[in-house]
């Protein structure tokens, strides 16, 4: 298990201090507002290279993650490239070796499969390259770990839930796939508050695997068999725009009133935004990718400023989330919602 830092062979006070200045702007300000001032242009310095890897660029998180990359890339003096795996672990993994042959200064890793990148992550830790990966962790620990906390951003989520419910209902839970360890995550946090209140049950826990169509199929399945369902829980907002899809095509009610279905999402798409503004989604919780890759960078350069090199830290942080409603959506930054 990691830990803030594991293991430190040598750190300056510069490190620490910048260290210190991302944490507590992230915890105390609105986090998007911070890409020019997180680490202070008089502490960067001297330019450094970066390479980064990217489970997609073809769906929000990984656009949202990219576009923070190299929004905060140029302002922290690195000179970068940015790689889609096209959801390929053989690329992926290929890409890191490509960057490791180019001794590049940090490689930022958004994996697909943590095992099966760790040989590669150790290679570069190795060779003295700092090692970042976002949202999921590495089998061999690099120097640093980003991630928004699924687990509890399902607990908060299943809490509101529960709240709109007044305590009591029928409820399906709408997974990822059985066995991908974020999607469980998320899926146990929503059942564990839910065992709190006596008066919701849990009818069904069924798989849409990150897709829209898929959930939109299963979701139909679940209101033929069950009614009265009084709300879908999903584990993605992809995903919830395919339950809102399938109840809608039946004809029935969706919002947070009396006898309406209410249909939750996880992430920060721009769609679920402007689906609760519509009072079809009765809520989400947002993650805030774009704030992830700014994140990554500052911390990257905080590392670099400090003189560490891979191999000799280990630090991991859980990045801010936002419950929304429609009672705070317009407190949420645009830029945190992910098209």
């Amino acid at each position: 298990m990691r830990k803030k830092i594991s293991k430190i062979f040598t750190i300056s006070v510069c490190t620490i201090l910048s260290i210190f200045l991302i944490l507590s702007l992230v915890t105390s300000c609105g986090a998007v507002e911070l890409a020019a001032t997180r680490v202070p242009q008089e502490q960067i310095n001297f330019p450094a290279k970066l390479g980064v890897t990217i489970i997609t660029l073809a769906h929000p998180c990984g656009i949202a993650v990219a576009d923070g990359i190299e929004k905060e890339a140029k302002v922290q003096d690195f000179e970068y490239t940015i790689h889609d795996t096209d959801w390929s672990t053989e690329i992926q993994i290929s890409q890191i070796e490509a960057l490791i042959r180019k001794n590049p200064d940090v490689i930022i890793v958004y994996p697909i499969d943590s095992g099966a990148i760790a040989s590669t992550c150790k290679r570069a830790e190795e060779k003295g390259i700092i090692v970042i990966t976002i949202q999921s962790d590495s089998a061999y620990p690099t120097s640093c770990y980003l991630a928004w906390d699924f687990y509890r951003g399902a607990r908060a989520a299943a809490k509101k839930l529960a709240e709109q419910l007044d305590g009591k209902g029928k409820v399906a839970l709408i997974g990822s796939m059985p066995g991908d360890p974020n999607g469980e995550l998320r899926v146990q946090g929503y059942r564990e508050i839910l065992a709190d209140y006596p008066g919701i049950e849990i009818v069904a826990t069924q798989y849409g695997d990150w897709q829209r169509k898929k959930t939109k199929d299963v979701t139909e399945s679940l209101l033929a068999r069950y009614p009265d369902i009084d709300a879908i829980a999903c584990v993605d907002d992809g995903m919830a725009m395919g339950a809102i899809a399938a109840v809608k095509a039946a004809g029935l009610p969706l919002g947070t009133g009396p006898d309406e279905i209410r249909v939750w999402g996880l992430d920060g798409w721009k769609e679920a935004k402007d689906a609760i503004q519509e009072g079809e989604l009765a809520g989400t919780v947002c993650a805030n990718y774009f704030t992830t890759g700014v994140m990554a960078v500052d911390f990257a350069r905080a590392l670099l400023n400090g003189g560490i090199r891979g191999g000799q830290v280990q630090l991991a942080w859980k990045t801010p989330f936002t419950l929304v409603t429609k009672s705070n959506l317009d407190q949420v930054p645009e830029e945190a919602w992910m098209e």
